[in-house]
């Protein structure tokens, strides 16, 4: 729990390792469109499985309010202590670089948390990364855990459509309040051009 380093992947024959990454303070209303949501791992190492394969799954814990990670019944990263999202997105990770961030779409992951009856803003959630029955015997990699570096930990960006239309609104807000500006600018403009033409006029 405490391992500076998260390794999932095949690390032998029956030792297919999990790992699972905890956020709380999840921002998105219930049933509310999720526009985005990707899922980080920094390389910790650098490490090319050439011909072989190294893929996961990455999931979800299928709950309202995911707790956090303990050696005890229930709290574990079992199918049976966290039942997983029916989302489930394929990433292949076969070639890594140290100190690099690799990213995965996971949209449909969080849409199917947010979208349980008894979700609240601000609930946790659980990733969860397995092993694919794809990934060669022997093989996995090598991502940072928080206790490892906490910039470098795993990392969950949530878009929610809603937070885009208000930025939009935002924003064509100011273009129409500076056209508006630009507007009454140029009508000032013309207003004076007619009174200077207007008192040369006069003067002829």
């Amino acid at each position: 729990l405490n391992n500076a380093v998260i390794e999932p992947g095949s690390h032998g024959s029956g030792a297919e390792w999990s790992a699972g990454a905890w956020f709380d303070n999840i921002v998105a209303a219930q049933a509310a469109t999720i526009s985005a949501a990707t899922f980080t791992f920094t390389a910790q190492t650098t490490y090319d499985a050439g011909a072989s394969v190294v893929k996961y799954y990455v999931s979800a814990q299928l709950v309202v309010d995911a707790g956090t990670f303990a050696d005890s019944l229930g709290n574990r990263l079992t199918v049976a202590d966290r039942v997983r999202t029916i989302a489930t997105v394929a990433w292949t990770q076969t070639s890594i670089v140290a100190d690099t961030e690799y990213t995965v779409d996971i949209t449909a992951v969080i849409q199917e948390i947010v979208n349980q009856m008894t979700w609240a803003s601000g609930n946790a959630i659980v990733i969860l990364v397995d092993t694919h029955e794809d990934c060669t015997q022997g093989e996995w990699q090598t991502y940072y855990s928080y206790d490892g570096s906490t910039t470098k930990a795993p990392k969950l960006a949530v878009t929610v459509a809603a937070a885009l239309a208000a930025l939009a609104a935002r924003l064509l807000h100011r273009l129409v309040v500076q056209a508006t500006r630009e507007l009454s600018m140029l009508v000032l403009l013309a207003v004076q051009a007619r009174m200077h033409k207007a008192a040369a006029v006069i003067e002829a």
